[in-house]
């Protein structure tokens, strides 16, 4: 599957959620599940979304800036996933979910309007296609839990050296 089209796919089991955990008559408990799929789908999402695409987009100066807004959205919501598994307090949890779906409607919204439409005038097609086939098989890989990696794959290359 063409790489564009595969995150879009995946876009559209988020948005479902994260519209759902915004909406002002949701349950503090369906927030609750709502944030436990939440939990297992966007850091495979993340992690190979990095892999696959942003990784190999640093290069090109066009398009970089994406890639690196990115990987700060994709921290930041993994930070504040990790933060909900153990706050108590129900309306700070509620504030802390609150802003992951926001953030992850802004990150969502940005990629598939500025940055897809971009990212394929640049790549063309079969590459597009194999970096869908990377994306995939990490994903998958990681949703069945059989594979685990940090937050993140980026290192600045000012903290590397």
């Amino acid at each position: 599957m063409e790489l564009v089209s595969a995150l879009k796919r995946d876009h559209q089991t988020i948005k479902k959620l994260y519209v759902a955990g915004l909406q002002k008559k949701t349950t503090f408990e369906a927030k609750k599940r709502l944030f436990k799929k939440l939990s297992a789908i966007v850091p495979a999402h993340a992690q190979s979304e990095e892999a696959a695409l942003y990784s190999n987009v640093t290069d090109l100066s066009k398009i970089n800036h994406f890639a690196f807004e990115g990987f700060e959205e994709h921290g930041i919501v993994d930070h504040l996933l990790r933060e909900l598994k153990t706050v108590s307090e129900e309306h700070v949890w509620q504030a802390k979910f609150t802003v992951v779906c926001e953030t992850l409607k802004h990150h969502i919204e940005e990629e598939e309007k500025e940055f897809f439409p971009k990212l394929s005038k640049m790549l063309g097609l079969d590459i597009r296609k194999d970096l869908g086939e990377e994306y995939n098989s990490r994903f998958n890989e990681l949703l069945k839990g059989s594979h685990t990696e940090p937050e993140s794959r980026y290192i600045p290359s000012h903290v590397a050296h």
